[in-house]
């Protein structure tokens, strides 16, 4: 039996979980700068935030 294309597919499989769980963690760490950034704007202005 030839294993070459399992072998292709499950490399190629690897190589987008590897850029798919990469992907995640710039979401993540965007998702902490943006947080970090809003955080003391929501302590300063509350009021502003709830009510537009």
């Amino acid at each position: 039996m030839n294993y070459e294309p399992i072998s292709k597919v499950l490399h190629s499989l690897g190589f987008g979980l590897c850029v798919f769980v990469l992907i995640l963690i710039v979401c993540a760490l965007l998702r902490l700068a943006v947080g970090c950034m809003t955080v003391p704007m929501l302590a300063e202005r509350p009021v502003a935030v709830l009510e537009p």
